[in-house]
Protein backbone atom coordinates (compact mmCIF):
# COMPACT_ATOMS: atom_id res chain seq x y z
CA UNK A 1 0.00 0.00 0.00
CA UNK A 2 1.42 3.31 -0.96
CA UNK A 3 1.00 6.53 0.97
CA UNK A 4 0.93 9.76 -0.79
CA UNK A 5 3.51 12.20 0.35
CA UNK A 6 1.91 15.15 2.05
CA UNK A 7 3.33 18.40 0.95
CA UNK A 8 4.40 20.76 3.74
CA UNK A 9 3.38 23.91 2.00
CA UNK A 10 -0.08 22.43 1.49
CA UNK A 11 -0.58 22.00 5.27
CA UNK A 12 0.73 25.47 6.01
CA UNK A 13 -1.60 27.03 3.55
CA UNK A 14 -4.61 25.07 4.90
CA UNK A 15 -6.67 27.46 7.10
CA UNK A 16 -8.25 24.66 9.16
CA UNK A 17 -4.86 23.34 10.17
CA UNK A 18 -3.73 26.77 11.22
CA UNK A 19 -6.93 27.27 13.22
CA UNK A 20 -6.44 23.98 15.08
CA UNK A 21 -2.82 24.78 15.94
CA UNK A 22 -3.85 28.21 17.25
CA UNK A 23 -6.62 26.72 19.40
CA UNK A 24 -4.24 24.17 20.93
CA UNK A 25 -1.65 26.84 21.67
CA UNK A 26 -4.27 29.10 23.28
CA UNK A 27 -5.50 26.24 25.46
CA UNK A 28 -1.99 25.40 26.65
CA UNK A 29 -1.29 29.04 27.41
CA UNK A 30 -4.55 29.43 29.35
CA UNK A 31 -3.91 26.30 31.39
CA UNK A 32 -0.38 27.44 32.21
CA UNK A 33 -1.59 30.87 33.33
CA UNK A 34 -4.34 29.29 35.46
CA UNK A 35 -1.85 27.02 37.22
CA UNK A 36 0.49 29.92 37.83
CA UNK A 37 -2.22 32.24 39.20
CA UNK A 38 -3.67 29.50 41.42
CA UNK A 39 -0.27 28.83 42.93
CA UNK A 40 0.36 32.51 43.53
CA UNK A 41 -3.06 32.95 45.14
CA UNK A 42 -2.52 30.02 47.49
CA UNK A 43 0.91 31.30 48.48
CA UNK A 44 -0.38 34.82 49.13
CA UNK A 45 -3.34 33.50 51.13
CA UNK A 46 -1.09 31.33 53.29
CA UNK A 47 1.27 34.24 53.88
CA UNK A 48 -1.61 36.54 54.81
CA UNK A 49 -3.15 34.03 57.22
CA UNK A 50 0.22 33.44 58.84
CA UNK A 51 0.78 37.16 59.37
CA UNK A 52 -2.75 37.62 60.73
CA UNK A 53 -2.36 34.72 63.13
CA UNK A 54 0.97 36.07 64.28
CA UNK A 55 -0.63 39.41 65.12
CA UNK A 56 -3.78 37.92 66.77
CA UNK A 57 -2.07 35.27 68.87
CA UNK A 58 -2.40 35.55 72.65
CA UNK A 59 -0.20 33.72 75.12
CA UNK A 60 -2.42 32.09 77.77
CA UNK A 61 -1.84 29.82 80.75
CA UNK A 62 -2.71 26.12 80.24
CA UNK A 63 -2.09 22.97 82.31
CA UNK A 64 0.29 20.40 80.88
CA UNK A 65 -1.83 17.54 82.29
CA UNK A 66 -5.37 17.08 83.56
CA UNK A 67 -5.45 18.78 86.96
CA UNK A 68 -7.92 18.38 89.79
CA UNK A 69 -9.22 20.98 92.21
CA UNK A 70 -6.53 21.97 94.73
CA UNK A 71 -3.60 21.64 92.32
CA UNK A 72 -1.01 24.42 92.88
CA UNK A 73 -0.09 26.88 90.13
CA UNK A 74 3.55 25.96 89.56
CA UNK A 75 5.79 25.84 86.51
CA UNK A 76 5.69 22.04 86.66
CA UNK A 77 1.93 21.97 86.12
CA UNK A 78 1.41 24.88 83.72
CA UNK A 79 2.88 26.26 80.52
CA UNK A 80 2.26 29.08 78.05
CA UNK A 81 0.32 28.42 74.86
CA UNK A 82 -0.32 30.62 71.84
CA UNK A 83 -4.04 30.78 71.10
CA UNK A 84 -5.97 32.81 68.56
CA UNK A 85 -7.53 35.90 70.12
CA UNK A 86 -10.93 34.85 68.77
CA UNK A 87 -10.97 31.89 71.19
CA UNK A 88 -9.85 33.77 74.31
CA UNK A 89 -12.40 34.96 76.89
CA UNK A 90 -12.05 38.24 78.71
CA UNK A 91 -11.41 36.45 82.01
CA UNK A 92 -8.76 34.10 80.59
CA UNK A 93 -5.47 34.31 82.51
CA UNK A 94 -2.55 35.48 80.36
CA UNK A 95 0.87 33.86 80.58
CA UNK A 96 2.50 37.12 81.74
CA UNK A 97 0.31 37.03 84.87
CA UNK A 98 1.69 33.68 86.02
CA UNK A 99 4.24 35.17 88.43
CA UNK A 100 1.55 37.02 90.38
CA UNK A 101 -0.51 33.82 90.69
CA UNK A 102 2.22 31.50 91.89
CA UNK A 103 1.47 29.36 94.95
CA UNK A 104 -2.28 29.69 94.40
CA UNK A 105 -4.51 26.68 93.78
CA UNK A 106 -7.29 25.62 91.45
CA UNK A 107 -10.84 25.52 92.78
CA UNK A 108 -12.14 23.15 90.08
CA UNK A 109 -10.67 20.66 87.59
CA UNK A 110 -9.10 21.93 84.35
CA UNK A 111 -8.42 19.78 81.29
CA UNK A 112 -4.99 19.52 79.68
CA UNK A 113 -4.37 22.34 77.20
CA UNK A 114 -7.52 24.27 78.18
CA UNK A 115 -6.91 27.96 79.00
CA UNK A 116 -7.24 28.72 82.70
CA UNK A 117 -9.93 31.27 83.58
CA UNK A 118 -10.20 33.54 86.60
CA UNK A 119 -13.05 31.51 88.09
CA UNK A 120 -10.70 28.49 88.19
CA UNK A 121 -8.22 30.13 90.58
CA UNK A 122 -8.78 30.57 94.31
CA UNK A 123 -7.62 34.19 94.53
CA UNK A 124 -10.43 35.32 92.24
CA UNK A 125 -13.13 33.64 94.30
CA UNK A 126 -15.10 35.71 96.78
CA UNK A 127 -13.82 34.96 100.26
CA UNK A 128 -16.96 36.38 101.89
CA UNK A 129 -20.50 37.20 100.81
CA UNK A 130 -19.79 40.91 101.26
CA UNK A 131 -17.05 40.65 98.62
CA UNK A 132 -19.78 40.19 96.01
CA UNK A 133 -21.25 43.64 96.66
CA UNK A 134 -20.22 46.58 94.54
CA UNK A 135 -18.90 49.60 96.45
CA UNK A 136 -21.75 51.85 97.55
CA UNK A 137 -24.39 49.10 97.44
CA UNK A 138 -26.06 47.03 100.14
CA UNK A 139 -27.53 43.53 100.40
CA UNK A 140 -31.16 43.32 101.52
CA UNK A 141 -33.07 40.07 102.05
CA UNK A 142 -36.84 39.82 101.59
CA UNK A 143 -39.17 36.91 102.27
CA UNK A 144 -40.57 35.15 99.25
CA UNK A 145 -42.79 32.18 98.41
CA UNK A 146 -43.31 29.88 95.44
CA UNK A 147 -45.75 32.20 93.69
CA UNK A 148 -43.59 35.24 94.35
CA UNK A 149 -40.41 33.59 93.00
CA UNK A 150 -41.64 32.27 89.63
CA UNK A 151 -41.99 28.80 91.16
CA UNK A 152 -38.42 28.87 92.55
CA UNK A 153 -37.00 29.52 89.08
CA UNK A 154 -35.56 32.85 90.20
CA UNK A 155 -31.74 32.56 90.15
CA UNK A 156 -28.82 34.74 91.25
CA UNK A 157 -28.00 37.14 88.45
CA UNK A 158 -31.63 37.67 87.43
CA UNK A 159 -33.27 41.10 87.39
CA UNK A 160 -36.67 41.87 88.92
CA UNK A 161 -39.20 44.67 89.35
CA UNK A 162 -40.59 45.08 92.86
CA UNK A 163 -44.27 45.98 93.38
CA UNK A 164 -45.92 46.99 96.66
CA UNK A 165 -49.52 46.08 97.52
CA UNK A 166 -50.98 48.15 100.35
CA UNK A 167 -54.04 50.11 101.47
CA UNK A 168 -53.63 53.87 100.98
CA UNK A 169 -53.85 55.86 104.19
CA UNK A 170 -53.96 59.42 102.90
CA UNK A 171 -57.58 60.28 103.80
CA UNK A 172 -60.86 59.20 105.35
CA UNK A 173 -62.11 57.75 102.06
CA UNK A 174 -59.04 55.59 101.51
CA UNK A 175 -60.82 52.51 102.77
CA UNK A 176 -63.54 52.89 100.13
CA UNK A 177 -60.97 52.67 97.36
CA UNK A 178 -59.52 49.45 98.74
CA UNK A 179 -55.96 48.32 98.14
CA UNK A 180 -53.62 49.57 95.47
CA UNK A 181 -50.60 48.05 93.70
CA UNK A 182 -47.78 50.27 92.55
CA UNK A 183 -44.27 49.91 91.21
CA UNK A 184 -41.83 50.38 94.07
CA UNK A 185 -38.43 49.79 92.42
CA UNK A 186 -37.32 48.64 88.98
CA UNK A 187 -34.44 46.55 87.62
CA UNK A 188 -33.06 45.18 90.88
CA UNK A 189 -30.29 42.57 90.81
CA UNK A 190 -30.79 39.26 92.61
CA UNK A 191 -27.49 38.19 94.18
CA UNK A 192 -28.70 35.23 96.24
CA UNK A 193 -31.67 32.88 96.49
CA UNK A 194 -31.75 31.47 99.99
CA UNK A 195 -28.07 30.73 100.67
CA UNK A 196 -27.23 30.01 97.05
CA UNK A 197 -25.06 32.70 95.45
CA UNK A 198 -24.08 30.79 92.33
CA UNK A 199 -25.08 32.57 89.11
CA UNK A 200 -27.30 30.80 86.61
CA UNK A 201 -24.44 30.36 84.07
CA UNK A 202 -21.66 29.37 86.48
CA UNK A 203 -20.84 26.26 84.45
CA UNK A 204 -21.57 22.57 84.17
CA UNK A 205 -18.86 21.57 86.61
CA UNK A 206 -20.52 23.13 89.65
CA UNK A 207 -23.98 21.97 88.60
CA UNK A 208 -22.73 18.38 88.86
CA UNK A 209 -21.43 18.73 92.40
CA UNK A 210 -23.12 17.08 95.36
CA UNK A 211 -24.38 20.34 96.87
CA UNK A 212 -27.06 20.72 94.22
CA UNK A 213 -29.67 20.52 96.97
CA UNK A 214 -29.13 24.24 97.56
CA UNK A 215 -31.08 24.96 94.39
CA UNK A 216 -34.10 22.85 95.26
CA UNK A 217 -36.01 25.51 97.20
CA UNK A 218 -35.74 28.74 99.14
CA UNK A 219 -37.97 31.14 101.02
CA UNK A 220 -35.97 34.37 100.66
CA UNK A 221 -34.01 36.33 98.07
CA UNK A 222 -31.23 38.85 98.59
CA UNK A 223 -31.14 41.97 96.42
CA UNK A 224 -28.32 44.38 95.67
CA UNK A 225 -29.69 47.86 96.36
CA UNK A 226 -28.58 51.36 97.23
CA UNK A 227 -29.07 52.68 100.79
CA UNK A 228 -32.10 54.72 99.66
CA UNK A 229 -33.66 51.70 97.96
CA UNK A 230 -33.03 49.65 101.10
CA UNK A 231 -34.97 52.21 103.16
CA UNK A 232 -37.90 52.13 100.72
CA UNK A 233 -38.09 48.34 100.78
CA UNK A 234 -37.83 48.20 104.58
CA UNK A 235 -40.72 50.65 104.93
CA UNK A 236 -42.78 48.89 102.27
CA UNK A 237 -42.43 45.62 104.18
CA UNK A 238 -44.08 47.30 107.17
CA UNK A 239 -47.04 48.90 105.38
CA UNK A 240 -47.85 46.22 102.81
CA UNK A 241 -46.69 43.17 100.91
CA UNK A 242 -44.10 42.91 98.15
CA UNK A 243 -44.33 41.06 94.85
CA UNK A 244 -41.24 40.31 92.72
CA UNK A 245 -41.74 40.26 88.95
CA UNK A 246 -39.01 38.65 86.83
CA UNK A 247 -37.66 40.57 83.84
CA UNK A 248 -35.20 39.79 81.06
CA UNK A 249 -31.63 40.47 82.13
CA UNK A 250 -30.85 42.20 78.82
CA UNK A 251 -33.87 44.52 79.17
CA UNK A 252 -32.35 47.84 80.21
CA UNK A 253 -35.43 50.01 79.70
CA UNK A 254 -36.85 51.56 82.86
CA UNK A 255 -40.31 50.35 83.80
CA UNK A 256 -42.75 53.29 83.73
CA UNK A 257 -44.57 54.17 86.99
CA UNK A 258 -47.57 51.90 87.48
CA UNK A 259 -50.37 52.32 90.03
CA UNK A 260 -53.58 50.26 89.99
CA UNK A 261 -56.49 50.87 92.38
CA UNK A 262 -58.71 48.06 93.58
CA UNK A 263 -61.87 49.89 92.46
CA UNK A 264 -60.59 50.00 88.87
CA UNK A 265 -60.68 46.20 88.69
CA UNK A 266 -64.48 46.20 89.04
CA UNK A 267 -65.30 49.12 86.77
CA UNK A 268 -68.01 51.67 87.68
CA UNK A 269 -69.37 51.28 91.22
CA UNK A 270 -72.88 52.49 90.19
CA UNK A 271 -72.80 55.80 92.09
CA UNK A 272 -73.69 57.70 88.90
CA UNK A 273 -76.81 55.64 88.21
CA UNK A 274 -80.06 54.45 89.77
CA UNK A 275 -80.29 50.94 91.18
CA UNK A 276 -83.59 49.08 90.94
CA UNK A 277 -84.67 45.56 91.93
CA UNK A 278 -86.40 43.26 89.45
CA UNK A 279 -88.27 40.14 90.52
CA UNK A 280 -89.68 38.86 93.76
CA UNK A 281 -90.49 35.80 95.84
CA UNK A 282 -86.88 35.04 96.60
CA UNK A 283 -85.72 35.59 93.03
CA UNK A 284 -84.51 39.11 92.41
CA UNK A 285 -81.66 40.92 90.74
CA UNK A 286 -80.21 44.37 91.16
CA UNK A 287 -79.55 46.41 88.03
CA UNK A 288 -78.19 49.88 87.51
CA UNK A 289 -79.69 52.41 85.15
CA UNK A 290 -77.75 55.50 84.09
CA UNK A 291 -78.83 58.68 85.84
CA UNK A 292 -81.29 60.85 83.93
CA UNK A 293 -80.27 64.31 82.86
CA UNK A 294 -81.87 67.01 85.02
CA UNK A 295 -84.44 69.19 83.17
CA UNK A 296 -86.21 72.38 84.29
CA UNK A 297 -89.52 71.76 86.02
CA UNK A 298 -91.23 74.65 84.23
CA UNK A 299 -91.20 74.19 80.45
CA UNK A 300 -92.23 77.81 79.88
CA UNK A 301 -89.36 79.12 81.97
CA UNK A 302 -87.00 76.92 80.01
CA UNK A 303 -88.32 78.31 76.70
CA UNK A 304 -87.94 81.88 77.91
CA UNK A 305 -84.41 81.21 79.05
CA UNK A 306 -83.61 79.73 75.65
CA UNK A 307 -84.96 82.80 73.84
CA UNK A 308 -82.97 85.12 76.07
CA UNK A 309 -79.83 83.18 75.34
CA UNK A 310 -80.48 83.39 71.61
CA UNK A 311 -81.14 87.13 71.81
CA UNK A 312 -77.96 87.66 73.75
CA UNK A 313 -76.06 85.97 70.95
CA UNK A 314 -77.38 88.44 68.30
CA UNK A 315 -74.86 91.07 67.28
CA UNK A 316 -75.42 94.84 67.59
CA UNK A 317 -75.96 95.27 63.83
CA UNK A 318 -78.62 92.59 63.86
CA UNK A 319 -80.32 94.26 66.82
CA UNK A 320 -80.40 97.64 64.98
CA UNK A 321 -81.91 95.96 61.90
CA UNK A 322 -84.61 94.34 64.01
CA UNK A 323 -85.35 97.68 65.71
CA UNK A 324 -85.71 99.44 62.33
CA UNK A 325 -88.12 96.76 61.12
CA UNK A 326 -90.18 97.15 64.27
CA UNK A 327 -90.28 100.96 63.83
CA UNK A 328 -91.37 100.60 60.20
CA UNK A 329 -94.15 98.23 61.15
CA UNK A 330 -95.33 100.51 63.94
CA UNK A 331 -95.36 103.54 61.55
CA UNK A 332 -97.38 101.66 58.93
CA UNK A 333 -99.89 100.62 61.54
CA UNK A 334 -100.21 104.27 62.70
CA UNK A 335 -100.91 105.57 59.17
CA UNK A 336 -103.52 102.91 58.61
CA UNK A 337 -105.36 104.01 61.68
Amino acid sequence: MMFKRIKTHTLINNPWVLLGVAAIAAGLLTWSMFRYMSGREAAMRASLMESMNARNQVSVLVPVTDLKAGAPLTSDNFAAREVSADFVYDDTIRAQDFDSLSKLTLVRPVKRGAPVRRADVSSFQARDFSDMLKPGTRALTIDIDTTNSADNMLKPGNRIDLFMIATPGDGSDSGSRGQSAQLLLSDLAVIATGRDVRPRDYGEELSQQDDGSQRQGYDSVTLQVSPEQAAKIALAQKVGTLRAVLRNRSDKLATPPVTVQQASLFGDDGSAGIQYIVGGKGESSVSTRPALDAKPANAHAAAVADVEQRMAAISDAQQRAVQQMQDAVNGRIGRTR
